[in-house]
């Protein structure tokens, strides 16, 4: 009437994706690696641009400056490769989760339609052990002392016996198979409740893998294009110089002569700047402006720097700062001042050409030379960081650069002592 070797139980559950499959804690420890790394070659870099302004020797200083930076570009390539091992090790992991997060979806999907089929024969079961129920009740089915009492013979007694005893039985196993179901039905509900939750956490270290890979390749990028800006530089560094070197050799006692010409003449706008200064000191004449902003934004590559150069045959009394497509570029004031001085008129190849210079007070001074324009006249109160002038090649300048520096008392100082990092 009844047959219990028709239910459908479903075979054992397949074990979810979980973390540990992936090796995570593996995964992270070699991302760590690889920044620290990555980190470690970032030091080396910055300590090697440190290196470089502890040098003097205007020949030495630029071949210093060149073996740095091609250490630096080589620290870039490495940085570079670093980052390609990240990427490919991220690319991987993030492969081997949309793998398991696919799967994981598989199995849930299977797992949600087992439990329903599963969830539907229960029901039915359950119904038919109720109609089975009802029709024995309806039916007045008799109890075993009647089926005893009831029997005219021993043999009768005994097949009457054994059937109400396998109508039992029947009922109990069928009885236990259905609670057997419901707890099997109960643990399918509990591991599909996991299985979601390790997904969960699967897609979550997936999104993460994700933008760690978008920053790495992001940063990639910046390094490769680092890396072609660097050679760039020491490229323009060394021709600049082996120009500047050239034409001072080719012309050197004319060069030297124009030079101490135009030193002299600038030595006398500062002692009639000092003068002007001291005759209109109201007694309380300081510098207060502290360090000084970088004079020429967007642009830090220095191609010759303060103190003795081409083998201590000409002293640099400031600061060359130049760039690619520096031409045209605005100058700024590198500190609150007034513009004392401001010269136009210039010989081509010869001086500082077209330049200004800024009172700072308290015997402080900036001077930007070799320009193209001047946006400022004398007796013009900037501010820091005011456009004050455009970037040329005027005067003596095998091309377009900044000279910039800075005077106290109208003597010469090294820039770099008073400066700030580049903007």
């Amino acid at each position: 009437m009844l047959c219990a070797g028709g239910l459908v139980l479903g075979g054992a559950p397949s074990s979810p994706v979980l973390a540990d499959d992936l090796d995570m804690d593996e995964a992270k420890d070699q991302i760590a690696s690889l920044n620290q790394t990555y980190d470690q070659l970032e030091k080396q870099k910055k300590e090697l641009a440190n290196k470089i302004y502890g040098v003097q020797s205007e020949k030495k200083r630029q071949s210093e400056e060149k073996n740095e930076l091609e250490q630096q570009i080589s620290l870039t390539s490495q940085q570079i490769e670093v980052l390609t091992e990240k990427i490919s090790y991220l690319d991987g992991q993030i492969q081997q989760q949309e793998e398991a997060i696919e799967q994981n979806n598989e199995d849930i999907a299977a797992k949600e339609i087992e439990i329903e089929e599963k969830q539907l024969e229960i029901e039915h079961n359950e119904e038919l052990l109720k109609q089975r129920i009802r029709r024995s009740y309806m039916a007045g089915d008799p109890t075993t002392l009647e089926v005893l009492l009831g029997s005219d013979s021993f043999y009768s007694m005994l097949s009457s016996t054994t059937m109400v005893t396998r109508m039992v039985n029947r009922d109990k196993d069928f009885l236990a198979e259905l609670a057997e179901q419901k707890l099997s039905l109960q643990d399918d509900h509990t591991y599909l409740e996991n299985l979601r939750e390790e997904n969960e956490r699967i897609k979550e270290s997936f999104e993460e893998n994700k933008a760690e890979n978008e920053e790495a390749r992001s940063l990639q990028s910046e390094k490769a294009e680092s890396l072609e800006e660097d050679v760039a530089k020491i490229r323009s560094s060394i021709q600049t110089l082996e120009d500047t070197e050239r034409e001072y050799y080719a012309n050197q006692a004319k060069i030297q002569k124009e030079m101490q010409e135009a030193q002299a003449e600038v030595t006398k706008i500062y002692a009639m700047l000092e003068e002007m200064r001291k005759q209109n000191q109201s007694g309380n004449d300081e510098y207060t402006g502290g360090q000084f902003g970088w004079p020429l934004p967007g642009y830090s590559m220095l191609t010759s720097y303060y103190g003795w150069r081409f083998n201590n045959s000409d002293f640099h009394t400031g600061l060359d700062i130049s760039g690619s497509q520096c031409y045209g570029k605005t100058v700024v004031a590198a500190n609150p001042g007034t513009v004392a001085f401001v010269n136009t008129a210039y010989k081509a190849g010869v001086g500082y050409g077209i330049y200004l210079i800024i009172d700072h007070g308290g015997g402080y001074s900036t001077l930007y030379a070799h320009l193209s324009a001047i946006d400022v006249n004398v007796g013009d109160v900037v501010a820091r960081g005011t456009p004050i002038a455009k970037v040329g090649a005027t005067g003596w300048a095998t091309g377009p650069h900044l000279h910039f520096e800075v005077r106290i008392d109208g003597k010469t100082q090294n820039p770099l002592s008073y400066l700030g990092s580049p903007s």
